[in-house]
């Protein structure tokens, strides 16, 4: 070979290998321009005296652009491992593919000897031996033929048959089901999946992706119009690829109802498509949506990277992260995915439909595992009908995060509307500053809330329901890890929220979790270190949970949306019921803020309760307009004396509450129940200031002696002749227990 071949032969390798992101090593004598060409291994492209993914790229690369990429003599010769003397195609490179894939151990004999590689569909019989010693025959088929689409420049070309891809002016349109390998770069060129349904009903499109990148500025670059089963789409091992629209989208289809409607997104689906392989895969949506799908999106494995204008990722019947199963039944492992998805104006992951067809909803988010990384200017996640998370690790970031704050509302956290990094997952650090909002009321309508950011937008961590349709939407949680910080609400729901399992963090500058109907918390833990509310719904029961939550106003509250909350007329649709759990609830100012809060009922049956409620103001630790039930459990409230709502001498436990006007005890207040005996029952450190105490344990006994003692100090004796004593001054209202 020639020095200035030699040279264009690794030059084209090193692109190549840049291009796709492996790792290659050069020997000096391929470097080196009076060493030559001497290697005669079949398949060897770059003379380092093996055969890797590196010499198939460098084939491909010849094949897209045999004029930069130049192969002469020995090089060329080992190119053509297919069947040798036809040239060199991409059939070589997939041969070389398979090889270092191991779906073959060698370049089979025939090669070598000139032979054609068979890679047709035709079946293989094999004889097998019974132990009976009688030969059995068996026929499997042998595996579909993998077609090859190559990108260069304005070029797009195939070597797959003229009825399975056709060719018309840069546009690549596929008729037939089968395996695509698709390399290169191409720019202005569109892929196009086009399979009829009615003759393939089943038929699956996979495009394997070897480190390629694909670009047109008027229209989606992949588009898929028609497909019996699903598309796949696979970023390869060890490769990198990229897939980016422009700002301008001028092609059109015609829908099922015979509208017009535009071609969106980078990667635009009519039908169901899926995401997998364990590359790299860049999608970039330059215009408005990165991926659109018209049916389902399943996103199952690799490193996918998602940058939008508007949405991130938009399946209008659903959108799957991390499979659930395997082939064979077994759990399956996600942990080769992780998705990054971020958006500058719209939402990172939504399901938009809101029909109900065959007994299945639609409009559903569901994510089984993985590694999910959502940085969105509007909400994180959006489902029309319904969010469900199983496993993995999603972390949400929204907006300006938790440190926002609107000029204008009175009742703000006290923060400063700046931040200047949040690097708390790992995206790269981004100022935050506070933007002018609006006073005034907000919370559920009628409510005392007095809570308004004054967004344009929803910026909710995850939102399931839509209103415009009347849905509600169901939120559930079974385990995972999740990490949220969003301005607006972090969890949202019209519906039912459950709450089975999982580790949830959150900080947002409006509600943690807000649920206009039913809370469910059966397990997991669950940490909010800043809201303005935490636990909000019309009915909110807690069964088990390891729960700390910090907030400006309420930690845990029960309101019916659009029902006006009257002082001490009990809402009979409200609930707040705690069966067991540990819970520890504060309220971080000290003007306002009950720690639990009910239009309607308390019930306490079980559970260890820690809370504290604002210590000046008309709040207290525990605020309910109807019955406050205490019947098992540890509770230990402190704080103001409020109004003075007490538990009910109907309890089944017994109650004790001291109080004082006049003294207030500062953070760090060590409360303590002791027996007749001066005996320690129980012991709790306060972290803001107090005024009175609220005990019960099943250790309060009737008949029986105990004190209450403040940093070492009684302030209360008491002997139980019923299920509430008390002692010291009461609120203005006189107590729960007292009505």
């Amino acid at each position: 070979m020639k020095k200035s071949i030699k040279k264009k032969v690794f030059a084209a390798f090193t692109s190549a290998a840049v291009s796709v992101g492996a790792l290659c090593f050069v020997t000096a004598a391929a470097q080196a321009d009076d060493v030559p060409f001497v290697s005669t291994v079949l398949g060897d492209v770059n003379n380092d005296r093996a055969v890797t993914i590196a010499d198939a790229v460098a084939i491909l690369q010849f094949v897209g652009n045999k004029e930069v990429y130049m192969l002469e003599g020995q090089a060329l010769d080992n190119a053509d491992v297919f069947n040798r003397g036809d040239g060199v195609t991409a059939r070589d490179a997939l041969a070389i593919q398979k090889l270092d894939a191991k779906m073959i151990e060698s370049l089979p004999e025939s090669v070598m000897e000139g032979a054609p590689v068979t890679t047709t569909d035709t079946p293989v019989t094999t004889t097998v031996v019974s132990s009976s010693d009688t030969p059995v025959s068996t026929t499997q088929p042998a595996e579909k033929s993998t077609n090859s689409i190559t990108l260069s420049g304005t070029v797009i070309s195939s070597d797959a048959p003229a009825d399975a891809a056709e060719i018309a002016d840069g546009v690549l349109t596929i008729r037939k089901e089968g395996k695509y390998n698709v390399s290169g770069e191409g720019t202005g060129v569109q892929i196009v999946v086009d399979v009829d349904k009615n003759a393939y009903p089943d038929s699956v499109v996979e495009l394997d992706l070897i480190g390629m990148s694909i670009t047109n500025t008027e229209t989606a670059p992949i588009f898929v119009n028609s497909i019996g089963d699903e598309v796949q789409i696979v970023a390869k091992s060890g490769t990198v690829n990229t897939i980016s629209d422009g700002n301008v989208h001028s092609q059109t289809y015609t829908d099922s109802d015979g509208e017009i409607e535009t071609v969106e997104g980078a990667v635009f689906s009519r039908d169901d498509i899926k995401f997998k392989g364990t590359g790299t895969l860049t999608i970039n949506g330059n215009q408005d949506d990165a991926i659109v799908c018209k049916n389902d999106i399943k996103i199952y494995n690799g490193n996918i990277t998602v940058n939008a204008v508007d949405d991130g990722i938009r399946g209008k019947d659903s959108v799957t992260i991390g499979d659930s199963v395997k082939s064979d039944g077994s759990a399956a492992d996600n942990s080769d995915l992780k998705l990054t998805v971020r958006t500058t104006k719209g939402d990172g992951i939504k399901s938009t439909a809101t029909d109900i067809a065959d007994g299945k909803s639609y409009g559903v988010v569901t994510i089984n595992g993985g590694t999910v990384n959502i940085s969105s200017y509007s909400d994180g996640i959006q489902a029309a009908q319904s969010f469900v998370m199983n496993g993995g690790e999603v972390n949400i970031s929204t907006f300006e995060g938790y440190t926002y704050t609107a000029s204008g509302n009175t009742d703000t956290t006290g923060q400063s509307g700046t931040q200047t990094g949040n690097t708390g997952w790992g995206f790269p650090g981004q100022g935050r500053t506070g933007r002018p909002g609006q006073g005034g009321t907000g919370g559920f309508p009628g409510m005392e809330s007095g809570h308004d950011l004054g967004l344009e937008d929803s910026c909710k961590g995850i939102k399931a329901g839509d209103s415009d349709s009347s849905i509600d939407g169901s939120i559930t949680v079974n385990g995972g890890t999740l990490t949220i910080d969003s301005t607006d609400d972090a969890i949202h729901c019209g519906g039912t929220m459950d709450i089975n399992g999982g580790s949830i963090k959150i900080s947002t500058a409006d509600d943690a979790l807000h649920c206009d109907k039913y809370l469910n918390i059966s397990g997991g833990t669950l940490s909010i270190t800043d809201s303005y509310e935490g636990l909000e719904a019309m009915q909110i029961r807690i069964t088990d949970v390891d729960l700390t939550v910090y907030v400006y106003d309420d930690p845990v509250n029960a309101g019916e949306k659009g029902a006006v909350a009257m002082v001490d007329v009990a809402n009979d649709n409200c609930l707040v019921q705690i069966d067991g759990g540990i819970i520890h609830a504060y309220v971080t100012n000290n003007r306002e803020g009950d720690g639990i809060d009910s239009n309607g009922k308390i019930v306490i049956n079980g559970g260890e309760i820690y809370v504290e409620g604002s210590v000046d103001g008309p709040d207290s630790a525990l605020d309910s307009d109807g019955e406050m039930l205490v019947n098992g459990g540890i509770v230990v409230a402190v704080g103001g004396l409020g109004r003075g709502e007490l538990p009910e001498q109907s309890s089944k436990q017994n109650s004790l509450y001291w109080g004082s006007n006049t003294a207030s005890y500062a953070a760090g207040c060590v409360v303590s129940l002791r027996d007749q005996s001066g005996k320690e029952l129980l012991s709790y450190t306060s972290e803001q200031s107090l005024k009175c105490v609220v005990i019960s344990s099943p250790d309060i006994k009737t008949g029986e002696k105990y004190s209450i003692a403040l940093n070492g100090n009684t302030v209360a004796d008491f002997t139980v002749t019923s299920a509430l004593m008390t002692q010291g001054t009461t609120g203005s209202s006189g107590g729960g227990g007292m009505r």
